[in-house]
């Protein structure tokens, strides 16, 4: 090997290894923020005059269901918010889920309906009679899925 290929050859080894080692801007910088809790939220219109009766229909049977959920470590929390509707289309209740994660809800239907079933009942017909009647009380108005984002220091 001739002077110039080796001088050449030692200066491409050079800067191969000095962008090798030297972070990027990117990957120098941390995230402003980690990944939290996922929440489910629903937006709900209760019929006009059952607002207390979809109420009494939560606490039977939802609340119940969260609770199992909640000491299974399947939730988090749950809330139920209320604001005054300003239209007839808007919702007046806002019912919010909190999971751990995203994996957290893999095959949770299954293990909510087996919460269901210790409540509404065992059969079919019982928690399809529970939906038609919860139907009548209300309208979904929405339903958003979304990662709560902290801030880091």
């Amino acid at each position: 090997m001739d002077k110039l290929a080796l001088r050449t050859f030692a200066v491409a080894a050079f800067l191969s290894a000095l962008l090798l080692f030297t972070p990027t801007a990117g990957l120098a910088q941390d995230d402003p923020y980690t990944e939290g809790s996922v929440w489910n939220i629903t937006f709900v219109r209760t019929t006009e005059g059952h607002f207390d009766d979809y109420m009494e229909n939560l606490k039977a049977g939802w609340q119940r269901v969260m609770d199992d959920a909640k000491v299974d470590g399947l939730v988090l929390s749950y809330m139920v918010l209320s604001q005054p509707g300003r239209t007839e289309r808007d919702w007046d209740l806002m019912l919010l889920v909190e999971y751990p994660n995203y994996a957290a809800l893999d095959g949770l239907g299954d293990k909510m309906d087996a919460f269901a079933a210790q409540h509404i009942g065992a059969t079919d017909d019982r928690r399809q009679q529970a939906l038609i009647s919860r139907g009548e009380l209300r309208t979904i108005a929405g339903q958003v899925l979304a990662q709560e984002l902290n801030f880091t220091n």
